[in-house]
């Protein structure tokens, strides 16, 4: 296990096991993602024995642990575990939690990943409803809801209110973390997604770039979210018809997936056969 156990004259608490979920979080966020899954692997059961089978504990180990999955590109495990999380919340709180906004959002997200939009925007709607009559309509937390729903929208073509939502989410973010923050890659990042999906090249090209320089100076060059925006920007030189510098772009996003992922993961080869297009 990749934590320490307990010494072998003390039984494992609860502050253990929230010390383990904390650890595993952090080794996700660091893109290292086997040593996260082992964590996890070992921390369900002990959480159930510690903390109950249906605790509060064990449904954010069965959520967060699901949050991995989605990054692994392991979507039908991640699927079960948030089913499982929710159905334990809805008997605990009726569905109407903080909690069960989160499993929302994040069903949201790993359908999103999986390109099902029209599944994805019921329970990403679920999460912005239960969370905003929960903390209020200009909570931090509803604006990404409101962000993670408006990806959703793009997919699905509804390009007016996605651009809303964006607008609202990023003047939150703004306000709550100031302009170098983590949530503000993503925005621009999304925001960018958005200008590409209307054909506004230019537009989508400078977001990109304000994204990623921003997650280069916050999580450093050769983060798999540093290869997801250099993934999007090489696409916009494609659309551009400027395939030697889209090139560049894709090969060294594949050099981080290589390096970060799973070597089954989607990622991989979908960079793989964008770099094969471009060199075709």
């Amino acid at each position: 296990m990749n934590t320490p156990p307990p010494p072998t004259d003390e039984p494992f608490t609860e502050a253990d096991v929230i010390a383990s979920l904390q650890h595993a979080d952090s080794l996700r966020s660091d893109a290292r993602y086997a040593e996260s899954e082992a964590v996890f692997r070992e921390l369900l059961p002990v959480c159930r024995e510690v903390c109950g089978p249906t605790s509060e504990l064990t449904r954010a180990v069965l959520n967060n642990w699901a949050v991995l999955y989605k990054y692994m590109g392991k979507f039908d495990d991640g699927m079960r575990l948030y089913h499982e999380a929710l159905q334990l919340e809805s008997e605990a709180n009726g569905g109407e939690s903080e909690a069960a906004a989160t499993i929302y959002h994040n069903l949201g997200g790993i359908l999103h990943a999986q390109r099902r939009y029209a599944e994805a925007e019921e329970p990403a709607r679920k999460s912005v409803e239960i969370r905003a009559r929960l903390l209020g309509a200009e909570h931090v937390r509803v604006a990404a809801d409101e962000a993670a729903l408006a990806s959703i929208l793009v997919g699905l073509k509804k390009y007016d209110e996605a651009a809303a939502l964006y607008e609202r989410s990023h003047a939150v973010f703004l306000r709550e973390h100031g302009p170098e923050h983590y949530e503000i890659a993503v925005s621009f990042n999304n925001q960018a997604a958005l200008h590409q999906a209307r054909g506004h090249l230019d537009e989508a090209w400078r977001c990109y770039e304000q994204s990623l320089a921003l997650k280069e100076k916050l999580q450093g060059r050769d983060h798999v979210d540093v290869a997801i925006t250099l993934n999007n920007l090489a696409s916009v030189h494609v659309q551009q018809g400027r395939l030697r510098d889209a090139a560049a772009f894709y090969e060294r996003a594949l050099r981080i997936f290589e390096d970060k992922l799973p070597p089954e993961h989607p990622s991989i080869a979908i960079c793989r056969e964008n770099l094969a297009d471009c060199r075709a």
